[in-house]
C-alpha cells in the first residue's frame, strides 16, 4: 500500500511541475509576442517619416535609424579612440611643419586634383611651433577617455 501512495504522490508532483513549466513558457511566449507587436508598431510609425527613393527594401533596423533624423549622431567607437586622436595630432603637426617649411607667403598654388600625397615629414620647424606641439602632445596624452552608452542598437 505504501508503494501506491508514493507513486500517486510522485505522479501528482510531476503534474504540478509540468503545469508550472507550461505556465512559464506561456508567459515567456506572451512577452515575446508583445515585444514583437510593439517593435512592428514602432517600425510602422518610423516608416511614415522616412522617404525611400530606391527600389531596394530596407530592413526594420535601417528604417528605425533613418527615422532618428538628420541631426542624429551615432556615438563613436571607443576601442581605438586615443590612438586615433594621437594619429590625427601627428598629421596636424606634419602639416604645420610643412606649412612653415614650404610657405613663402603667396597663396597662388594650384594643386592638381589627382596628385598623390608625398608624405614628407620635416624634422624641425620653428621653436615656437615645436614648443606648442610638444605641450599639446603632453596634454593629449593626459586625457582620460570616458566610456558612454552606445546609442545604436546592435542590429
Amino acid at each position: 500500500m505504501s508503494n501506491r501512495k508514493n507513486r500517486s504522490f510522485k505522479a501528482r508532483d510531476k503534474k504540478r511541475k509540468t503545469a508550472a513549466n507550461k505556465e512559464k513558457i506561456y508567459n515567456i511566449n506572451r512577452q515575446h509576442k508583445r515585444r514583437q507587436y510593439k517593435h512592428t508598431e514602432k517600425v510602422q510609425r518610423a516608416a511614415k517619416y522616412v522617404d525611400i527613393f530606391t527600389k531596394e527594401k530596407l530592413c526594420n533596423a535601417e528604417i528605425l535609424v533613418l527615422a532618428k533624423g538628420l541631426k542624429f549622431i551615432p556615438s563613436p567607437n571607443l576601442r581605438h579612440a586615443k590612438k586615433t586622436l594621437i594619429n590625427d595630432f601627428n598629421e596636424l603637426a606634419r602639416k604645420m611643419r610643412c606649412k612653415y617649411h614650404f610657405d613663402n607667403g603667396s597663396h597662388q598654388y594650384n594643386r592638381h586634383p589627382f596628385l598623390s600625397k608625398s608624405g614628407y615629414k620635416p624634422n624641425w620647424a620653428n621653436n615656437a611651433i615645436e614648443n606648442y606641439l610638444f605641450s599639446t602632445r603632453i596634454e593629449l596624452e593626459k586625457i582620460q577617455i570616458k566610456s558612454f552608452k552606445d546609442n545604436l542598437p546592435k542590429n
